[in-house]
């Protein structure tokens, strides 16, 4: 019998305990710190579509001459092209 009542004193502390923290923790002002706030921004900018490569809308990969790479606006990958034209931009 006294062992079941220490352990429900036991227990009741534990949660008292834990469910005070609980309380701090979600009263609390949390300071987020200056390196936080620009990780999220610089994660948050990238969301907009990142990086914008300068990219070729036609591109001609058949024929007997000289192959080379050129990003295509089409999927924003490199492809290997014979001749392309008509400049564009596309995000990676």
């Amino acid at each position: 019998m006294k062992k079941r009542f220490l352990s429900g004193i036991f227990a009741l502390a534990l949660l008292l305990t834990a469910s005070h923290g609980v309380y701090e923790s979600m009263n609390s002002n949390a300071n987020v710190s200056g390196l936080v706030s620009m990780n999220v921004e610089a994660l948050a900018s990238g969301e907009n579509g990142g990086e914008s490569l300068s990219c070729w809308k036609n591109i001609n990969s058949q024929g007997n001459q000289i192959t080379t790479h050129k990003t295509y606006c089409g999927t924003c990958e490199p492809v290997t092209v014979h001749s392309w034209s008509n400049e564009g931009t596309c995000k990676k």
